[in-house]
């Protein structure tokens, strides 16, 4: 069974070992790294992280950055955001539909509104990566017409 435990002190080792395949390698930042980032950005003030293990029946299996995003200070009040900020499954773990069923899961978190009200969850997929655009799409999120570099923003109601 599939569950999403807060990222700590006891799980972080076996996080940080997990891997993805080779080809996706270009798409997805290595979850030491997305660790670091994540708590970055909470010291600049942009995003505050929700940071997640995903288990399968016990064993770490794949990592989740939930985040809510501070809207810039220009923006009109009520702007803030979730986002889906990281995601990965091990590489021995995918093809099992654990991706699918894990973000289900993250959404049905976010739509308890764990730090704040938002309408809405997004996130931002790289532009050839087929196979996430792919399951993206299937939980309702669709393209904004905006991008970051080589990222396409998608986005879902909560």
């Amino acid at each position: 069974m599939i569950e999403l435990e807060k990222l700590s002190y006891d799980n972080y080792v076996p996080c940080i070992q997990l891997k993805v395949t080779d080809e996706q390698k270009n798409f997805v930042a290595d979850n030491h790294i997305s660790i670091i980032h994540a708590y970055l950005e909470l010291e600049r003030g942009t995003m505050l992280p929700l940071p997640y293990v995903i288990k399968n029946d016990g064993e770490i299996i794949g990592f989740i950055v939930l985040s809510y995003c501070i809207a810039d200070k220009n923006e009109p009040p009520g702007k803030n955001e979730y986002c889906l900020w990281r995601f990965m499954i091990d590489e021995k773990f995918q093809g099992m539909g654990y991706g699918k069923t894990s973000l289900v899961k993250a959404l049905d978190i976010l739509k308890t509104y764990p730090l704040g009200y938002s309408e809405t969850v997004a996130l931002y997929v790289e532009a050839d990566n087929v196979k996430a655009t792919g399951l993206y799409r299937s939980l309702g999120f669709e393209e904004t017409g905006e991008m970051i570099d080589n990222e396409v923003k998608l986005r879902k109601s909560l």
